[in-house]
């Protein structure tokens, strides 16, 4: 993910807030049944008027909370074609460096963590730049 330092937050008026962008990849390998069945796991697990998403916030306080919707598409995707993917995507932190978690939530107060996480966006940009 890439941050874009020093943009004032629409909503709080808060110019300390960054904007980090970048995509979310999934570990499981592209084509496999393993995708394929997790998209069939989401979709019997859907509920009419509720979105299956992930949770972006910052970790402790859950300040900046973002949703990514994972949208009927993206579990079709998954079921079809055995690929995950979703649009780039844009999350709101209070700093560059923040230190975040990431949920997948399938149902209202049902929040399940993502490996690697409580982690910063950033700290593998480095790495990635110099490849």
């Amino acid at each position: 993910m890439t941050a874009e330092v020093g943009l004032q937050d629409p909503c709080s008026g808060d110019v300390h807030a960054h904007i980090s962008s970048g995509q979310i990849h999934c570990r499981l390998l592209p084509e496999s049944e393993e995708i394929c069945q997790l998209g069939r796991f989401l979709k019997e697990k859907r509920v009419p008027g509720r979105e299956i998403a992930f949770v972006v916030q910052e970790k402790h306080h859950g300040r900046h909370a973002n949703s990514i919707a994972i949208t009927p598409v993206v579990i079709d995707r998954m079921i079809g074609q055995r690929l995950f993917r979703i649009e780039r995507i844009s999350v709101r932190l209070s700093s560059k460096l923040a230190v975040t978690e990431m949920f997948l939530s399938i149902r209202e107060n049902e929040l399940y963590t993502i490996s690697r996480f409580p982690r910063s966006l950033l700290e593998n940009e480095g790495v990635r730049e110099s490849k």
